[in-house]
């Protein structure tokens, strides 16, 4: 039974050498098409690059372009704007010095005003004080004129009394005049 397995095993082996020998064909002629690869490849590749180049150009001169066309932009619109701010400045400036001149108007006429409520404030003063005199003497006479009521009140209550004291007399004198008399 060796000799059979033998026998099998070297006839695989003839046909596996049989199927390699047509191998370095094959090889050569793969290294022939990855040469045409390589060369077309490099042909393409070489194409792109020149078109890229060329594309890059175009957009560097275009972005040439645009940058001139933007900087002239930017340049009027600076021209603008400083002319624009000149205005506005100038403006402003007028605008401020109106308004300086009337504030200081009416600051003045404020002073004026003051003035006037310090003058008034000073005749009030004046008058608070007079009336303070007057409450003084006016106090002054009614403590006198109380200190007379209240004597003119006690004399009339004295006199009142009497009075008074008179009546009941004179009450009981006529009682005792009506009382009849003992005739003892």
């Amino acid at each position: 039974m060796t000799e059979n397995n033998l026998e099998i095993r070297v006839e695989n082996l003839e046909a596996a050498y049989a199927r390699l020998a047509g191998l370095p064909g094959r090889v050569t002629e793969l290294s022939v098409q990855i040469l045409q690869l390589r060369d077309e490849m490099r042909v393409g590749f070489s194409g792109v690059r020149s078109e890229l180049s060329g594309g890059l150009v175009h957009v560097r001169q275009e972005m040439g372009s645009l940058r001139t066309e933007l900087r002239g932009e930017i340049g009027d619109l600076r021209t603008e704007l400083r002319g624009e701010i000149g205005s506005l400045r100038t403006e402003l400036h007028g605008e401020i010095g109106d308004l300086r001149t009337e504030l200081r108007g009416e600051i003045g006429e404020l002073r004026g005003d003051v003035g006037a409520l310090r003058g008034e404030v000073g005749e009030l003063r004046g008058d608070v004080g007079t009336l303070k005199r007057e409450t003084t003497l006016i106090r002054d006479d009614m403590a006198a004129m109380h200190k007379e009521l209240a004597g003119a009140i006690v004399a009339t209550g004295n006199e009142m009394r009497v009075l008074h004291e008179d009546v009941a007399s004179r009450i009981t004198r006529l009682g005792d005049l009506l009382k009849p008399r003992d005739s003892t």
